[in-house]
């Protein structure tokens, strides 16, 4: 299965429900790809598992403890440093996009964000403070990746590019009416087509079974 929009946004009320008011005590980065993040909350140690592995990114909750290398890596350090002590006061998805953002505070009132975004392998996990500059990332993109987005400490962090996607959250029934009287397919892969570039949070896999 796919970690498509409608997955992340099942994850993120979850989170939200289990996390918010919680402390982030210690952080631990396993490997190029994967961090955990282990927040105290009311009589509960959370453990919240961030991967932006190429095949499948993801986050969830984990009781698991993976292994870590002796010499954490620079974005460990970086989180640590920033985020290690804060305390979490609210965890949003953008829109229906699978992009999710954590944020940090600290009791005075120094506030920072996490964001994972899962794009395949261009997913990432980066750091920013409360102006929007990028503290550190756990891929670093350069303008020879890419010239319009680049993720690199001190730049300003800007949102991936994206197209203009109807969210179904938001849609009422007389908006629903006006997209069913266009031309939508009755051919199941073009109707599978049309619904991934009409609605947000759609991936291949629940346009399939729908």
């Amino acid at each position: 299965m796919t970690y498509d929009g409608f997955t992340l946004a099942a994850v993120v009320a979850e989170l939200s429900q289990r996390l918010v008011g919680g402390r982030i005590q210690k952080i631990r980065q396993h490997n190029a790809t994967d961090v955990t993040l282990e927040i105290r909350g009311p009589g509960h140690t959370y453990m919240l598992f961030f991967s932006v592995e190429a095949r499948f990114s993801r986050v969830y909750l984990t009781t698991s403890a993976e292994p870590v290398p002796k010499e954490p890596p620079n974005f460990c350090m970086v989180l640590r440093k920033h985020a290690e002590g804060g305390y979490v006061t609210g965890i949003e998805q953008v829109g229906m996009d699978r992009i999710m953002k954590l944020h940090i505070e600290y009791p005075d009132h120094t506030c920072f964000t996490l964001i994972m975004e899962i794009m395949g392998k261009h997913s990432n996990l980066i750091l920013i403070d409360s102006q929007g500059k990028i503290l550190g990332a756990v891929k670093h993109v350069g303008s020879s990746i890419s010239r319009y987005r680049q993720v690199l400490p001190g730049r300003e962090y800007l949102p991936p590019p994206g197209g203009e996607k109807v969210d179904l959250r938001r849609l009422d029934a007389e908006g629903f009416d006006r997209l069913r009287a266009g031309s939508v397919p009755d051919e199941p892969g073009e109707l599978r087509q049309w619904l991934m570039n009409t609605f947000s949070g759609f991936g291949p896999f629940l346009a399939d079974e729908i």
